[in-house]
């Protein structure tokens, strides 16, 4: 084979977003996630165990393990002269599809009793989307980028393609389909579906293959993960040892329900779910399986032993009930809501294709990788009152080099979204050969109720994400629905040029609205807590913006930007003071109403102005009063 045989060979596995999203648990979400980075990172080193084949996304230099690599589904090599690719790419995906296949093998054979075996292994077995493309290149700089943008349109147009398998039916005539995809049936037999709660199965909640492989992954990876019931109370826990009555409620409870067999008197260790009456049976139903299991019984339950724990149920459910009332555990004070986060680069494939080498683009991979496990650290943990101390405050569910999920405390969702757009900026700036363009982040965050569904949260928290890239980039996009209300605010702000003004003022009022959405609303957060305006304020300018929105329609008034910008800043300073509270001094209020000013400092029209600041106070009401960690905000007499 000449010199011309080089080859650039890309794989990318799949099903991703809609594999993720499909969850009734946090932990079907994450290890959905988890079990994609896993084969990603199966194809990446099957890839390079290949005689020559050099690897570039992933980079792995040097001793640095797998276990310390973030790999996305995309897969980038180099096969050298000598060198099948088309060979490579069978190994590689031969590989992934074994792994898959020995994963689900192991929750195959717990459920062998429960399900439909041949259509279980007709299902896991059409799951894997692996394609794989290559293109040649001689070697030189000019040709291997020109190839890696020519295998990339392969690419693209392979996935364009769909695979129609022949169609094997199910045994049943008028098989149940799964509740996580409509798409699948349920492979668990309907009369033995009650026997399924020891896993974690609802007795209604008909599953799919790969849902199961998902649910039980606690039989194949011990690792636990905190529930968005755990993640709203997050903040609550966290101030938990203020409360003394809290802490006799817990304990009342461990002792009045021995059955339950609660951890220990740790605030960390106290179950959040019992602390919320509409989560409690859910937990009380699984806890007494888990212990029927310890106990070596609840395999299988006879009719009669279902009815006596279905009342075992109701008893100490009943009896929490009167311990929670006892105790004063008023629901009402209880954080309901969480943040889901999504984030993701702008401009990655320009910045690529301005880079010529392959040694630039295995340094932007590693440089990728660093972002992933700085993002991890992010939204674990965060210090306590600036103490050495750590406290939890989120849970990533995937990184992927610049793309993002994770799910936190409703409290921290601004500090994380922050922090993690300082430090894809930070690690970009390194990354990136003077002159050539620097990727952004864009964000995207929902803030929902904790009994909204999972796929639901991660759809908003989607739509978040891509209304910041279509709205012009480098942003952090906001959706806040409540439960059973509707979309309550959307907004999208943009992030700006930090490094023109990196460090601006930390004193409230002084600080520059154009840098930084998530210090704006974190300004407003403090001026609510501070009783500078009431949680109604928001609205009524809401209402004073869809009130002039109507008066402008086919006005003269929409050609004087100026007098309008001028009329729209007086309006809403003399809502401001009409609705002053009367606690607050003057000289304080001022500096409110200076903040307010800076929000008209911007390009957008003064309409949107108006509309954006309202948005923001809703959201900063919200993120404060569901935070946990407030004093809650002095009323406004003059409403």
């Amino acid at each position: 084979m000449g010199v011309d045989n080089k080859q650039v060979l890309i794989i990318t596995l799949g099903p991703v977003q809609h594999f993720i999203a499909q969850a009734r648990k946090t932990r079907d979400l994450w290890y959905g996630s988890h079990l994609l980075a896993e084969l990603s990172k199966v194809a990446a080193n099957a890839m390079v165990s290949q005689p020559g084949v050099e690897l570039i996304f992933p980079n792995k230099a040097g001793n640095i393990l797998w276990e310390d690599i973030r790999v996305a589904n995309k897969i980038v090599g180099v096969v050298d002269t000598g060198q099948d690719a088309r060979e490579v790419a069978i190994a590689t995906c031969t590989a992934v599809v074994k792994a898959w296949i020995e994963r689900s093998d192991k929750v195959k054979n717990e459920l062998q009793q429960y399900i439909n075996t041949s259509m279980w292994d007709r299902q896991i077995k059409d799951f894997i989307e692996c394609y794989a493309v290559w293109t040649p290149y001689n070697g030189s700089n000019i040709n291997y980028s020109q190839a890696i943008e020519r295998a990339d349109q392969l690419m693209a147009a392979r996935k364009s393609f769909r695979d129609f398998r022949q169609n094997e039916p199910g045994t049943l005539f008028g098989d149940k389909k799964s509740r996580l995809n409509s798409g699948r049936e349920s492979v668990i037999w309907p009369e033995k579906l009650h026997l399924l709660a020891k896993f974690g199965i609802t007795k209604d909640e008909t599953l799919d293959a790969i849902s199961l492989v998902k649910r039980l992954s606690n039989r194949t990876d011990p690792r636990t993960f905190p529930s968005v019931c755990d993640m709203a109370f997050l903040p609550y826990r966290n101030d938990m040892q203020n409360h003394a009555k809290i802490r006799d409620y817990y304990e009342a409870v461990r002792h009045s329900c021995r059955a339950l067999q609660l951890d220990g008197k740790a605030i960390d260790e106290f179950e959040s779910a019992l602390f919320y009456e509409n989560r409690v049976e859910e937990f009380v139903a699984e806890r007494l399986h888990q212990m029927s299991e310890k106990r070596g019984s609840g395999s299988f339950f006879t009719n009669k032993e279902h009815v006596q724990e279905q009342n075992q149920v109701t008893e100490i459910v009943t009896s929490i009930a009167q311990l929670r009332t006892s105790h004063e555990i008023n629901k009402n004070s209880l954080p309901n809501y969480y943040a889901f986060i999504m984030c993701d680069g702008d401009n990655m494939g320009e910045t690529l294709r301005a880079m010529k080498t392959k040694e630039e683009h295995q340094k932007f991979s590693q440089n990728l990788s660093r972002f992933a496990l700085a993002a991890e650290e992010i939204v674990s943990y965060r210090k306590r009152n600036e103490s050495a101390n750590m406290i939890e405050r989120g849970k990533l569910v995937y990184s992927g080099g610049d793309d993002i999920m994770a799910y936190v405390a409703l409290s921290d969702c601004m500090d994380v979204c922050d922090k993690l757009q300082r430090k894809f900026t930070e690690i970009m700036n390194e990354a990136v050969p003077q002159g050539l363009p620097k990727p952004t982040l864009s964000i995207g965050v929902a803030i929902v109720h904790m009994m909204e569904r999972l796929e639901v949260a991660c759809e908003i928290a989607r739509r978040a994400e891509h209304f910041a890239k279509s709205s012009g980039k480098n942003r952090m996009a906001v959706i806040m629905q409540k439960r059973h209300g509707g979309t309550l605010s959307t907004i999208s702000l943009p992030f700006g040029n930090r490094a023109s003004n990196e460090e601006s003022s930390t004193h409230i009022g002084q600080v520059d609205v154009h840098i930084s959405p998530t210090r704006q609303i974190e300004d407003l957060q403090t001026f609510y807590r501070k009783g500078y305006f009431s949680t109604r304020f928001p609205h009524e300018l809401r209402e004073m913006y869809l009130e002039y929105t109507r008066l402008m329609k086919g006005s003269a008034w929409l050609n004087d930007v100026h007098g309008k910008e001028n009329l729209m800043l007086l309006e809403v300073e003399r809502l401001l003071r009409k609705k002053k509270p009367a606690q607050v001094e003057g000289k304080d209020y001022a500096t409110l109403i200076e903040w307010v000013k800076k929000c008209f400092q911007t390009n957008a029209s003064p309409l949107e102005q108006m509309r954006e600041l309202a948005e923001k106070m809703i959201i900063a009401v919200m993120i404060e009063k569901e935070g946990g960690s407030y004093e809650e905000a002095h009323s406004n007499s003059t409403i």
